[in-house]
């Protein structure tokens, strides 16, 4: 690859270098612990890789041209035993801890390739301080997967030992979606690899790159890495800022780089993956993130953070996952201002006058007292899923490829798919939350609370099924420079953050200010 000019994310194309087309991500397992006083998310991500099938691309070994930015060509040393985040009590500055610097230049890391396949991935304004491959096979509840016969399209018995265990973890079928996360999550807190060769990896301003001594082809490339690393406060993919309150906050803001300065991913769209994260913060702090469930806080009264857990089964590309950690509260409905309004919606019901549908799924009435996430509220209770347990369960109508009420076929690939559950076709109204500032509360309770089902009733009827079972909205600052955040229509001061899980939805709400 020709060596790159510099890039204007605002106004060139964005730099696509992952090589997609021999590798992919099938999975992300984020480890990250936020400190907003220092501005930094430090952490790790663990990938679960597939490679394409033999011939599908180009000649396996991938060369990646200069930036003309500085970069870092490193050998991993040292293991981190568990591979997990440090305490948050224990987060200082690590600088290059656990590799050996090797000063050379993006020549002689090309150069020294010796016919070893490369991955490569999007990457940006990110400290890597270790790559390694994770031992899977060191998971007792892993070794079951060899116990039956392999899935359709698990790897062939020619590989190793950890590559057909992660292929088959990748082709579980839908319906035992619960034992594939718990495996996942077994697997992202592994221990590094002890034997063989150690891993070689290179940072340029616009890709990190991995090789494995000896690995010539995607086939003999190791299927689960865990990158260590830490973002930098000029990052792009992340915004820094103070809320409405004037306290420290941040979260994705739909950014012209998109994730690649918070992990380390595959950009371009055929790289469809999913995801499940810890996120470590400040006790006091509510962490959202696209996620199909609910999460509540664990806190660690030792070091002040507590944990939150987030995951999607749904496919997406890197690029829609979101993340907000602030000093927000939950917005809960007014009683007064609710029961009038129900009243209205059931003269209107009873009348023939108004929607049914709105008027059954007006959710649940609970005080109207905000909260925060050790009290959650939903004003909407009617879920289509429950994420409880681990069991397997037997194959159902929500199995894809299927058809739903409408009769419409799922032909995209195996994961448990709303579109073919009969239930989620009635459903009008997925469960949704409204998050604000302390200061913002009341205005989020009488505008936005009333206004949210009805929408959310009206999309149903206008595009059908909901694609994801839940909904989070967050009022932030104002200060997008990207997607609909960029329009100031008047002093808005305001702006709404959608959180549907697990995608992004951006846009301005005039109403708030």
């Amino acid at each position: 690859m020709e060596p790159e000019l510099d890039v204007d994310p605002g106004r060139d194309d964005l730099p696509l270098r992952a090589n997609t087309n021999h590798i992919l991500v099938r999975h992300y397992a984020l480890d990250l612990s936020v400190l907003l006083q220092e501005q930094l998310i430090r952490g790790s991500v663990v990938l679960f890789l597939e490679p394409c099938p033999a011939g599908a691309g180009a000649e396996a070994t991938v060369k990646v041209g200069a930036t003309g930015d500085s970069e870092t060509v490193a050998e991993t040393g040292e293991t981190s035993g568990t591979g997990s985040v440090n305490p948050p009590s224990d987060l200082v500055s690590t600088a290059k801890k656990g590799t050996t610097q090797l000063s050379q230049t993006n020549s002689c890391w090309e150069n020294a390739s010796q016919g070893d396949f490369t991955l490569v991935l999007d990457c940006c304004d990110l400290v890597v301080l270790k790559v390694e491959e994770v031992d899977v096979s060191s998971v007792p509840d892993m070794s079951r997967l060899l116990e039956a016969v392999g899935p359709e399209g698990s790897a062939p018995c020619t590989d190793s030992q950890p590559a057909v265990l992660v292929q088959r973890l990748i082709a579980l079928p839908s319906h035992q979606w619960r034992r594939q996360l718990h495996l996942y999550s077994q697997c992202s807190q592994a221990p590094a690899y002890q034997g063989g060769r150690p891993l070689l990896f290179h940072t340029d301003r616009w890709s990190l790159q991995v090789r494995k001594r000896g690995a010539g082809s995607p086939q003999g490339f190791p299927r689960a890495l865990r990158v260590s690393y830490e973002t930098k406060p000029e990052g792009g993919s992340v915004r820094w800022t103070r809320d409405q309150d004037h306290r420290m906050c941040v979260y994705t803001a739909g950014s012209l780089i998109n994730n690649r300065a918070l992990f380390p991913c595959q950009e371009p769209a055929v790289a469809m993956s999913t995801w499940q994260a810890r996120v470590q913060a400040p006790q006091d702090c509510t962490v959202l993130l696209s996620g199909e469930n609910q999460a509540l806080p664990t806190p660690n009264q030792k070091t002040g953070f507590s944990s939150w857990e987030y995951y999607v089964t749904m496919p997406m590309p890197a690029s829609t996952f979101t993340l907000a950690v602030g000093h927000w509260l939950q917005a809960t409905p007014d009683l007064s201002i609710e029961g009038e309004r129900r009243g209205q919606e059931e003269d209107r019901a009873g009348s023939g006058a108004g929607s049914g549908a709105l008027a059954v799924q007006a959710g649940s009435r609970e005080p109207s007292t905000p909260t925060d996430m050790h009290s959650p509220v939903t004003t909407c209770p009617h879920s289509t899923f429950n994420y409880s347990g681990l069991e397997d369960e037997s194959p159902s109508v929500t199995d894809c490829p299927g058809l739903g009420d409408e009769n419409i076929p799922c032909s995209h690939g195996d994961y448990p798919c709303r579109f073919a559950d009969p239930s989620a076709w009635r459903q009008w109204v997925v469960p949704h939350r409204v998050f604000a500032p302390p200061s913002l509360l009341p205005k989020a309770r009488k505008v936005l609370l009333p206004l949210l089902p009805r929408c959310l009733a009206a999309a149903h009827g206008t595009l059908g099924v909901h694609p994801f079972p839940r909904i989070d909205l967050l009022i932030v600052p104002a200060g997008f420079s990207s997607l609909g955040m960029a329009r100031q229509k008047g002093p808005a001061n305001e702006r709404l953050l959608c959180m549907p899980a697990p995608g992004l939805k951006a846009q301005e709400c005039p109403a708030l200010s």
